[in-house]
């Protein structure tokens, strides 16, 4: 990724940006979709993670504790979706960078 990020800064005489390079990363990820059932998370450090969900942002660590003891397999939409209500609310509520309101 690196390599080619710097490629299209020389062929282009200017940085590719987020979006660019989110989808640049979409399509060399594309050759190896169905290729395994592993999930991974990549995130904006480089961390990656492999597992099964993924809470991600500023406020994750505030969605951790709601969707850790809520979350099970099987859920319903309805289920899911008050779970994921509640966690967003609790991070907009306590990480400043968050915003302050849910939208779903």
């Amino acid at each position: 990724m690196a390599r080619e990020l710097r490629l299209y800064q020389l062929r282009h005489h200017r940085r590719l940006s987020t979006g660019g390079a989110a989808k640049l990363l979409s399509h060399m990820l594309h050759l190896f979709k169905g290729t395994g059932a592993v999930r991974h998370s990549l995130a904006v450090d480089g961390l990656r993670l492999q597992g099964e969900l993924f809470f991600v942002g500023s406020g994750s660590p505030y969605e951790y504790a709601i969707l850790d003891s809520s979350v099970y397999w099987g859920m319903s939409v309805q289920e899911a979706t008050a779970v994921a209500r509640e966690a967003v609310f609790r991070a907009t509520y306590r990480d400043a960078y968050s915003g302050n309101n849910v939208d779903l």
